[in-house]
């Protein structure tokens, strides 16, 4: 096993404390009845890659050029919550993307990193990667799901604005490129985040995740795509105790001001359905209804290109507007 020494930021003031943390393996993980990730996670690249000072943009002079994998912590609303971080060895010091990745119920933030492989996008795409650790292992989405975080009303929203403002002090984020995904419960979280955060988010992307929160009332049109098991019995596709994927994304349609309630329906496979509603420009909605899938983060294969490769492209098609 390889170990990378990595700075963890503790409490405002505190000195810089080094901590070494396992590489990722190449194997799979398994979350709670979730699929298993595909294929080997990106290593840490030990060194750092310089941004070549004089090509720098001014904005982003005396930000850090550290490529790596890092495990760090922030203090919020006196809470000290964890996060992962992956720097991809191409970053260099320009204006980046960065996308934020949120777990799902009962898993955690490496869980997910392993599930979704979106290191490897981000190595790619020259993306940011983080997956933020929830309270319990849960999110508070803005409605009955899930767990401790729900229960005693964690002030999520306000962690993850935190989280965005710290990596863009330290890193040169493109302002009009952050973006949030997340599974299930995250998928939730990631839905209220559209509501509540719009003025720092640009997209978001929900696999198996309903929207809750009301009222919803963003400040911007904030285009949403949702990928969702047909089959799914965590949360189900129609509906039950949540909302179903259908109106989740009518809603988002309303609220974008798009032409018509009604999508206009393809079947590049089928394995997919995807609609699409009629919306103006900055305000894309989007559904994946994967036909007999079950609750996971769903892989490439069988006529689907996969959750992470979808989103990736929605988010590349999305900055903020």
């Amino acid at each position: 096993m390889r170990f990378f020494t990595v700075l963890v930021l503790v409490a405002c003031g505190s000195a810089p404390v080094t901590t070494p943390i396992a590489a990722a393996g190449g194997g799979t993980a398994t979350a709670g009845g979730s699929a298993t990730a595909g294929g080997s996670e990106a290593t840490a690249g030990g060194g750092a890659a310089t941004a070549g000072g004089s090509t720098s943009p001014p904005t982003c002079a005396g930000r850090s050029d550290t490529s790596g994998d890092f495990t760090r912590t922030l203090t919020h609303g006196g809470v000290e919550r964890s996060y992962r971080l992956h720097v991809p060895s191409t970053y260099a010091n320009q204006p980046t993307p960065l996308v934020l990745v949120l777990h799902g119920y009962t898993e955690t933030a490496s869980i997910i990193q392993l599930q979704t492989g979106f290191d490897a996008v981000a190595n790619q795409r020259g993306y940011l990667t983080v997956y933020p650790q929830g309270v319990g292992s849960s999110w508070n989405g803005g409605g009955t799901c899930c767990g401790t975080a729900a229960s005693t009303n964690v002030d999520d929203v306000g962690f993850i604005r935190q989280l965005i403002a710290k990596l863009s002090a330290e890193y040169c984020v493109d302002a009009k490129r952050v973006h949030v995904t997340g599974m299930s419960n995250g998928g939730f979280m990631t839905h209220r985040l559209a509501c509540e955060l719009s003025d720092v988010v640009a997209s978001v992307a929900s696999c198996a995740g309903q929207l809750q929160r009301t009222p919803c009332t963003p400040s911007r049109k904030v285009p949403v795509i949702q990928m969702h098991g047909t089959s799914d019995p965590i949360v189900p596709y129609t509906g039950i105790w949540y909302p179903s994927a259908s109106d989740t994304l009518k809603g988002w349609a309303m609220r974008n001001g798009c032409s018509s309630t009604t999508p206009v329906r393809t079947s590049p496979s089928a394995a997919v359905d995807v609609d699409t509603w009629p919306c103006p420009e900055g305000g894309s909605v989007v559904l994946h209804s994967v036909n007999g899938g079950l609750h996971t983060w769903f892989q490439p294969g069988n006529g689907n290109p996969g959750a992470t490769r979808v989103f990736a492209d929605f988010f590349d098609a999305n900055p903020m507007r």
